[in-house]
């Protein structure tokens, strides 16, 4: 029996369809192996910093609280408690990178706020991470970037913050108002700190909010795995 070849008219709509069909799923694929990448990283990074924390209270119960305190010069065994976490994720080197450049929860503006919570992340990890430490007002601040310089380099996305207790417990940060231009600029306004207090009010992790800080409250959902926007939905697979 005579079998039939394909013309080439048949060929080019077969190819067409595939063409459309994998413009289609190949970005969806690709979001969703993102976004897994991302999840693993944080849970690695997390544990990481946990256990970590966990040892050194072990190790020397009193310098979570002796760290914080503040002697009118300087934080005099802050870098007792730095260098303990040094030694422990294995710090091998000082970021130096002009290009690193951190957005954002959902990228409408640079972070970090200057004078700020926030620490940033200037020390390279041999896991390739990077981990940043701050003290201010008593509180213990730590930033990690579970994916390196490498992108996205955004605040609840591949960087997240927590604190440290005086107990030697790591903390997450969970946002506490997402407010409008509006309401941050009534609640703000006149403050001492006015200009950091607007970037930083709410520790955001909104979809909405341009503050430079959104995202300072992200940590909390992502531990979680719950969407701070959808209830629905996990935290991971409703980033911005």
């Amino acid at each position: 029996m005579e079998r039939k070849a394909f013309t080439l008219s048949e060929v080019l709509i077969s190819l067409g369809i595939i063409g459309v069909v994998a413009a289609i799923t190949i970005p969806s694929l690709s979001d969703v192996y993102r976004t897994r990448l991302l999840e693993s990283s944080f849970k690695k990074a997390y544990h990481l910093l946990d256990e970590s924390t966990k040892i050194i209270y072990a190790k020397d119960p009193t310098i979570f609280k002796k760290a914080p305190i503040y002697n009118g010069t300087v934080y005099a065994d802050a870098n007792t408690l730095y260098n303990y976490y040094y030694d422990l994720l294995q710090v091998t080197s000082n970021l130096n990178n002009g290009n690193y450049k951190i957005y954002n929860y959902n990228k409408t503006a640079h972070s970090p706020v200057n004078g700020g919570r926030f620490a940033y992340p200037n020390k390279v990890l041999a896991n390739g991470m990077l981990i940043g430490f701050f003290i201010n007002e008593g509180m213990i601040n730590m930033t990690i970037d579970t994916n390196g310089v490498k992108p996205p380099n955004q605040l609840g996305h591949d960087i997240f913050c927590f604190h440290a207790t005086s107990t030697g417990e790591l903390t997450s940060i969970k946002m506490y108002a997402d407010m409008t231009e509006e309401e941050i600029k009534d609640a703000t306004t006149g403050n001492k700190y006015e200009a950091v207090d607007k970037e930083e009010i709410g520790d955001p992790c909104s979809l909405s909010s341009k503050q430079k800080s959104n995202g300072y409250g992200c940590s909390y959902y992502a531990i979680a795995n719950k969407s701070p926007h959808d209830s629905t939905k996990t935290y991971w697979e409703d980033l911005p």
